[in-house]
């Protein structure tokens, strides 16, 4: 969600949530460009999404996601053999 205050002139007049789209908990975000976001997560899979200005009508929102990568963890134990 995006919070929206209205200002009249130096005061609040109100504050509202607008809903901006469906992601996966995150842990991090990359801004790389053109608004693509990396959106790294530690309890859901990771997100390459677009951020739009105008509302997209298929979702609702304004987040695409581009490309979802699987979450593979938390790898608690690991064994390398050589």
């Amino acid at each position: 969600s995006l919070l929206v205050l209205e200002v009249n002139g130096n005061r609040v007049s109100s504050i509202k949530l607008d809903p901006i789209g469906k992601t996966s908990a995150a842990n991090t975000l990359s801004y790389l460009n053109n608004g693509v976001v990396f959106l790294g997560s530690s309890y859901g899979d990771s997100q390459l999404i677009q951020l739009h200005s105008d509302l997209i009508p298929e979702t609702g929102g304004y987040v695409e996601v581009l490309e979802s990568f699987p979450n593979l963890g938390p790898i608690v134990d690991f064994c390398c053999v050589d």
